[in-house]
């Protein structure tokens, strides 16, 4: 199993989305049994409808579709933030298998540390701005490291 995401619907049914690898034939005969045995034993597990249609996307269509459940509330879906606070929703919504992640190297932690940097880096493009302006406005010329970005802003700024 490479991926999974747990989804709460909001006609309040608890919904799994399952990927599976399906690139070689040993891949795609495991996914089949998989697909098989969950369909035999979901009634005795209390699930409902198991869908044994196996559908092959590409990675990138993949990880949109699963995206879309944590940008979510379109159609039945409810959003992730609303979804978590369900008291039937798992512990932990979204699994990636540790192959996946040391194939591709995109871990939480990494993807924290990217989101941190590009915050980061929006704040100081801002206080850049913000500074040029200031200059402008106050008739001073700005710092020679900062002319490119002035000459920007000024197209923005009425003489």
């Amino acid at each position: 199993m490479a991926t999974t995401v747990a989804e709460m619907q909001k006609r309040g049914a608890l919904h799994w989305h399952v990927v599976l690898p399906f690139g070689t034939p040993a891949d795609r005969a495991a996914a089949r049994t998989y697909a098989r045995r969950l369909h035999e034993r979901s009634r005795s597990h209390g699930f409902g409808f198991v869908d044994r249609k196996l559908r092959t996307y590409s990675a990138e269509h993949a990880a949109r579709y699963l995206g879309s459940y944590f940008s979510g509330g379109r159609g039945s879906k409810r959003p992730l933030s609303e979804s978590v606070k369900h008291p039937d929703m798992p512990r932990r919504p979204v699994y990636v298998a540790r192959r996946l992640t040391s194939t591709t190297g995109v871990t939480m932690r990494r993807l924290r540390q990217r989101r941190y940097r590009w915050v980061l880096q929006r704040q100081r493009v801002h206080q850049e701005l913000s500074y040029a302006v200031a200059t402008i406005i106050a008739g001073r010329p700005p710092p020679f490291e900062q002319l490119a970005l002035v000459a920007d802003v000024e197209r923005l700024v009425p003489p």
